[in-house]
């Protein structure tokens, strides 16, 4: 264990030293810009080259912010506060990281008595009337929509399948959410804030950058493993964050292609996707592909041939479900109550395949729900795509996930319970307009004509994987980066900082300085290869 420490050390140091030597430093004060403050290496490592730009060219101040406050479970102790401010004065650990590329200053939220009451107020107003779940997720503070960043990490932080509106738990984290957001919204008031960025734009973390939004202040997150801007993105109408959201602008992009090039991009697009399904590649965040070939000496399916076949593929319950907006159901939980009453008024052949990464809620929730539908046959969870797709399967159903743009190459028929899905301006998956047209279509799935246009599938792949492919515009090897070592993704250890500098050279140093500095300027939501 010790040989490790000095290990983690001696890297830390050498990467706080490196970025001390390419680096440079100011103490301009007019403006400010804000860097969300965490423990995330690869995303310290991206965070240094953005706010290099906002340092050196916009000539501004940066303070790092703690956003996770809200997540822990315990009031603040007197020796946390003393950790801060020793680490704070003394640059230890995550404090010096920040400070080698750039930062002059540390702050968390702090409440006072102003704050508390505005929040308190606007709590009684919200419970003045009788509220749904909807009304929480769809909840705007001063024309700022945050309910749905409450919404989550409230599933987050306590690890629960829905919400009580009316429980006192709920009750005190959403007067804090409150709090929280007073705080910035005062902040950004008093200062000149000339932009903002953080790890996710998900979660209470995001409250700050809303705000920004809400004020046309340049924010950015980190998605995937590089940033995208989120500046006028957001949609209050439509409900639509910017959290991953590069899917919006495919079919547009895809249609300045001249004919040829854009048959030769078709043709990518099916390889990848037949690498995909073959298990050839997988996305680089996952442990393994979910599609292989194997031997099953169990037939996990029935043989009634006249039987429509379809096949539940749920999500992890707390993982954010408001990722890209809002939805049909408030959470995944009621997506299922809602699930339970189709499975009660059809004849189908049900199934169910749990998540590859399944939790203990997500389990629990599961096993519960098949010992109350015993119709629905539960498969194994590390049963193969492949085989899956093998027995003839009719329609998968999913809120968002990407099966929808997998399984559709079998000829299986995908249905989205959500408006807000990365597919639903393709026709390879039936997307419903609302929750009236969703139960209609699963109530008569024996009348479903839907073709699958394979032709927007090879296409959506394309964009994907080759045009919008910004997660090797800064790691250039994400699956080096994102690879599990010791049960922990490199990306998030300090292994993470070794490779890094085994890998830098000084060129590669200016090309990505470069990059961020053409894509900033852009104003486009994305990176992709017209800034380089």
């Amino acid at each position: 264990m010790l040989n490790n420490y000095l290990s983690d050390f001696r890297i830390l140091k050498k990467y706080i030293n490196h970025n001390n030597h390419i680096f440079k430093k100011n103490e301009y004060k007019n403006q400010i810009f804000l860097v969300e403050f965490n423990g995330w290496q690869g995303i310290q490592i991206a965070f240094s080259y953005l706010i290099n730009f906002f340092s050196q060219n916009k000539k501004c101040k940066i303070i790092a912010f703690n956003s996770y406050n809200l997540f822990e479970h315990n009031e603040e102790s007197l020796l946390n506060k003393i950790k801060w401010n020793i680490g704070k004065f003394f640059k230890i650990k995550n404090f010096g990281v920040y400070a080698s590329f750039g930062v002059s200053d540390f702050i968390k939220p702090k409440y006072d008595s102003s704050i508390k009451n505005r929040s308190l107020k606007k709590v009684k107003q919200f419970y003045k009337k009788e509220k749904k779940l909807k009304d929480l997720e769809s909840f705007c503070i001063e024309d700022i929509w945050i309910g749905d960043l409450i919404y989550d990490s409230y599933l987050k932080k306590y690890l629960v399948k829905t919400i009580d509106l009316n429980c006192n738990n709920f009750k005190s984290f959403f007067f804090e959410c409150l709090c929280n957001f007073y705080y910035w919204h005062d902040y950004f008031k008093k200062q000149k804030i000339k932009g903002i960025v953080v790890a996710h734009a998900v979660y209470v973390s995001g409250i700050p950058s809303r705000i920004a939004e809400y004020k046309n202040i340049l924010n950015f997150s980190f998605e995937g493993s590089n940033f995208v801007n989120g500046t006028n993105k957001t949609s209050y109408k439509k409900r639509e964050n910017t959290s991953g959201i590069y899917f919006r602008y495919y079919r547009k992009l895809f249609k300045k292609f001249k004919k040829q090039q854009a048959n030769t991009n078709i043709g990518l697009g099916q390889k990848y996707l037949k690498e995909l399904i073959e298990g050839k590649r997988k996305y680089y965040y996952l442990k393994k592909t979910a599609f292989f070939k194997k031997k099953n000496s169990i037939n996990y399916f029935k043989s009634y041939e006249k039987k429509i076949k379809v096949i539940i593929y749920p999500h992890l319950f707390t993982d954010s479900p408001h990722v890209y907006g809002n939805h049909f159901f408030p959470d995944f939980y009621e997506w299922f109550m809602f699930l339970e009453k189709i499975v009660k008024k059809t004849d189908y052949d049900w199934y169910l395949k749990p998540h590859p990464q399944e939790d203990h809620l997500t389990k629990k929730i599961i096993d519960l729900f098949i010992k109350k539908n015993p119709s629905v046959k539960l498969l194994p969870r590390n049963l193969s795509n492949s085989y899956i797709a093998s027995k003839k399967i009719d329609f998968a159903l999913t809120m968002y996930g990407t099966i929808a743009s997998e399984l559709s190459a079998y000829g299986i028929k995908i249905i989205n319970a959500s408006k807000n899905n990365p597919h639903f301006n393709y026709n390879f998956c039936i997307n419903p307009k609302d929750i009236t047209e969703y139960k209609k279509i699963l109530l008569n799935l024996k009348k479903n004509n839907f073709k699958i246009n394979k032709k927007d599938l090879f296409e959506f792949h394309y964009m994907k994987k080759h045009y919008s492919s910004f997660d090797s515009y800064l790691f250039t090897d994400p699956e080096k980066y994102f690879r599990y070592y010791k049960n922990r993704q490199i990306f998030l250890s300090n292994k993470c900082y070794k490779l890094w500098l085994e890998d830098f050279s000084l060129k590669r140093h200016k090309d990505i300085i470069k990059m961020l500095e053409n894509f900033i300027k852009s104003g486009d939501y994305m990176i992709t290869n017209s800034h380089l």
